[in-house]
């Protein structure tokens, strides 16, 4: 489970090589698998932000967009990540103001992946009850 956390030491992102420093946000995926928040941000200036509404939950839920990491099996696509969930929207838009309203899909595809089940030793073979 990833969490972000307030560096405590100096690190590096582990996908770009930024370097981290103490006090700085980041994401934590357990054993120094540390990712900066800052050092992937869009260029052209801030966060690429959506507040959308759950029919299922009630809430308006602020989410962020950027990029999988290179060590992602989503390398490369776009990730949606979320930020925080308000009672209405006025308040959503109030703490981030610069958010789009309304849903958006992030697109990602997954036909880069092996379409057969993986073995312990790798791709299944069809033959290897042949020889």
């Amino acid at each position: 489970m990833v969490r972000t956390i307030t560096l405590k030491y100096p690190g590096r992102c582990r996908d770009c090589g930024a370097d981290l420093a103490v006090g700085e946000k980041a994401k934590w995926y357990g054993r120094g698998k540390v990712y900066g928040l800052n050092c992937h941000e869009k260029s052209g200036g801030g966060a690429d932000l959506t507040i959308e509404y759950s029919n299922e939950y009630h809430w308006y839920t602020v989410y962020e967009f950027g990029v999988f990491p290179r060590s992602s099996v989503l390398s490369g696509q776009t990730m949606k990540s979320f930020k925080e969930k308000f009672d209405t929207v006025e308040e959503a838009q109030k703490a981030y103001p610069n958010a789009q309203v309304g849903y958006r899909d992030p697109m990602n595809t997954f036909n880069h992946l092996p379409g057969e089940e993986m073995t312990e030793g790798g791709y299944n073979d069809p033959y290897e009850n042949d020889w």
